[in-house]
Parts: structure tokens; C-alpha cells; sequence
């Protein structure tokens, strides 16, 4: 079966399909997020320590990370709905795994399956809400799927923490699992009519090895660097900044995930305006002010602002790096997506481990200050595919992508 035009298909399925899309990755993202607030009660659930619990985050990171690339291109022959049906159903085993498992080594082993059936369906989600878009509504797909994270991250997280410790850790990943076979549900009477273009493991590898590509790779791994190296020592550094207690480092992160939500509710029609590249230099600009901002003593309202800010930029750059690799890639966009979520998750590895040194050794607002510095350095990488692309193509607008 080929691809059938976007055009062809009404408006109304490709809303219904997207938001199918984007519920996985609401379960996706609780599942990955909800470890943090339950560490203590997984730790002694398992008869284990909170640290040996936090390793599990590393296990999925690095789990998806080696993964993600290869995924789309092993399994390009199939459609998406085929592969987004079957990576939902591992992740959907690996999720009922960790609620019931009995000791830390089958915790990681469930965490190792839930990480790959989180790679697979993320760049399939992903590359069919482009695919089955119009060229003028693909930015605000891409936007509208990946903000299924960022819901996970403002109500889906706190409800299942909140759920986790009244009735136990496993009702947490219950819940997620009940949002997994919604999903499924979906996939399988939704039909997603989408296949990768046939094509050789050489051309689908090709890609990843062209220097645009790989610039592209280098800006996400800056990017999630400052990213996720904020995000992960929130509390300190607003402790640092404004003298922050956990109630206001809770209302600091329920503002981020509020302004996540917003940036992804309008950041499409951004994206489809002016272009993914402009919006990313924008972006990563902005957060290069107001991630250093908060290594200074800004007090409350300077240090929610400065959160807001990052909220509303930092959220968007993932989507607008996505449609701009879909078309670098049209044939199998999932490819170029996966690669770049392996980016992500490595970044965000990076992040953790440079910032527990930093905060050991020279202090919260050393992280801040990092965090700003990854991001300048993520707009200068942008900045040079922008005027790449102005000179290889004078005569077409400054929007950064490659044609499909």
C-alpha cells in the first residue's frame, strides 16, 4: 500500500488520528517522568535504595538512545500503523512489568522494554502526524503530537504521582498502562494509511551520515544539554535564585508544563509560517538569556519569569527540529526522527551528569550558567545551518528546510 496524498484524507480523520498520536505520548511521557516523584516508595517496594531506582532512568535513556536510529529503518517495509500497533503493545507489557516486578533487576529489565517500545513509537507518531498533514498544517501536527509530552509533563505526572503515593506506586503505572490501551485501541480502528517509501538500508543510512543531518544531530544534543541539565536541578538552582522552598519549586514546574502546553498549542502555526530553523534560532536564543538568569539572585517573580520564558522556547525546539529532519528525509522521516530522539536522550544524559558535577563541586548557579552556555552554543550551530541553506538555495526564502 502507498502513501495516500494528506490532501485526500478528510479533516476530521487526521485530527482523530493525531490525537490518538498524541495520547501515546502522554503514557509515554508519565512513564518516563512518574519514577521521579515515586523513588522513595519503588525503592522500598523492591527492598532496594532510592539511588539503585534512579539508575532505572539511565537504563531507559540509554535503552531508547541505542535504539531509536534503528528502529524505523529495520522495520521500514512495515506501515506505520503496523509498527506504532506493535511498539505500543511492548510498551504496554513493559509498563505492567514494572508495576509487578519483584526486585530491581527485573524493574530494569521492564524499564529496557518500556524503552523500546517508547523509541519505536515516537518517530512513527511522530513522522505519520507529518506525513497525513497538508504541507501547510505539518508544523502544528508535529506540535500537537509532542505536546502529548508536555501534557504528561503539567497534569499527567503530578495526577499519577498523587495517585502513586495514596494507593501505591503501581497504581501510578496502572494508569499509564489504561492510556497505552486507549492508544492501541485507537491505532488498530484509527488506520493510520501511511508507509515508508521502499528503500535500501544504504539510502535509509545515507542520511544519517550528510553533514546537514549531522549538524542538525550536534544543535540537539547542545539544545537538550541546557535543556534537561535545568530542568533536572530545578530545585536547586531556584533555591539559589529566589530562596525557593518545594512549594514554590512545585508551582515553578506546574508553570513550566502550562507553557509547554501553550508554546505547542500555537508554536505549529509558527513553525508552518516562518519555518522550523527560524523558529528553533529564536528559540534557543531566548533560552540562552533566561537559563543564566537564573544563576543570579533574581528573586520569585525574576525567577518565574525566567521559567515561563524557558518554558514557552525550550518545549518548542523539539517539534521544529522534527518537521525540519521529515523533510530533509521524506522518504522514511522516521529515521532522521528517531536519530534525533537518541540526541535527546543523550543530551539529557549528558545534562544530568554535568550538572551533579557542577553542583557538587561549584554550585547551582555554575549549572544556570552552563545551561546558558549549551544554549548559545545550540543558536551558533543553528545559526550556521541558516546561512547554509541561504547560500545553497539564494533564491528561495530563509525558512531553513529542504524541500519534500
Amino acid at each position: 500500500m502507498g502513501r495516500r496524498p494528506a490532501r485526500d484524507i478528510p479533516a476530521s480523520a487526521v485530527n482523530l488520528r493525531i490525537f490518538f498520536l498524541a495520547l501515546g505520548m502522554v503514557a509515554s511521557g508519565m512513564n518516563s517522568l512518574v519514577v521521579a516523584g515515586l523513588l522513595p516508595e519503588i525503592a522500598r517496594a523492591l527492598g532496594t535504595t532510592e539511588a539503585a531506582v534512579g539508575v532505572s532512568v539511565s537504563v531507559l535513556a540509554f535503552t531508547y538512545a541505542l535504539t531509536a536510529p534503528f528502529i524505523p529503518i529495520a522495520f521500514a517495509r512495515f506501515s506505520r500503523r503496523t509498527i506504532a500497533i506493535g511498539a505500543m503493545i511492548i510498551f504496554l507489557i513493559g509498563v505492567v512489568l514494572s508495576a509487578f516486578a519483584w526486585d530491581i533487576w527485573s524493574f530494569y529489565a521492564a524499564r529496557a522494554i518500556v524503552a523500546l517500545g517508547t523509541a519505536a513509537y515516537t518517530a512513527q507518531a511522530i513522522a505519520a502526524a507529518i506525513e497525513i498533514s497538508p504541507p501547510d498544517r505539518k508544523g502544528a501536527a508535529a506540535a500537537w503530537v509532542s505536546m502529548g509530552f508536555a501534557v504528561s509533563m503539567a497534569l499527567g505526572v503530578p495526577v499519577g504521582t498523587l495517585l502513586g503515593e495514596a494507593f501505591g506506586y503501581r497504581v501510578a503505572f496502572l494508569l499509564t498502562a489504561t492510556i497505552a490501551a486507549v492508544t492501541l485501541l485507537g491505532l488498530v480502528f484509527m488506520r493510520l494509511s501511511v508507509r515508508a517509501a521502499r528503500s535500501t538500508l544504504r539510502l535509509q543510512f545515507r542520511p544519517l551520515a550528510t553533514v546537514p543531518v549531522l549538524a542538525v544531530m550536534l544543535f540537539t544534543l547542545l539544545y537538550s544539554v541546557s535543556f534537561f541539565i535545568v530542568l533536572t536541578y530545578m530545585f536547586p538552582i531556584l533555591e539559589l535564585a529566589a530562596e525557593a522552598d518545594a512549594t514554590m519549586v512545585a508551582s515553578a514546574l506546574a508553570l513550566f508544563g502550562i507553557c509547554n502546553v501553550l508554546s505547542m498549542a500555537v508554536g505549529g502555526r509558527l513553525i508552518d509560517r516562518f519555518g522550523s530553523l527560524a523558529v528553533i534560532l529564536i528559540c534557543v536564543l531566548v533560552m540562552s538569556i533566561a537559563t543564566p538568569l537564573l544563576g543570579a539572585p533574581i528573586g520569585t517573580v525574576g525567577a518565574f519569569v525566567a521559567v515561563a520564558a524557558f518554558g514557552l522556547t525550550g518545549s518548542l525546539v523539539g517539534p521544529s527540529t522534527n518537521v525540519l529532519l521529515g523533510r530533509m528525509h521524506p522518504t522514511n522521516p522516521a529515521t532522521l526522527v528517531g536519530a534525533n530522539m537518541s540526541a535527546v536522550q543523550l543530551g539529557a544524559a549528558a545534562g544530568a551528569a554535568v550538572g551533579a558535577i557542577l553542583l557538587t563541586g561549584s554550585g547551582a548557579n555554575w549549572i544556570a550558567f552552563t545551561a546558558g552556555f549549551a544554549a548559545l552554543l545550540s543558536a551558533v550551530t543553528c545559526g550556521g545551518i541558516l546561512i547554509v541553506q541561504k547560500v545553497r538555495r539564494p533564491g528561495e526564502a530563509v525558512t531553513g528546510e529542504v524541500a519534500a
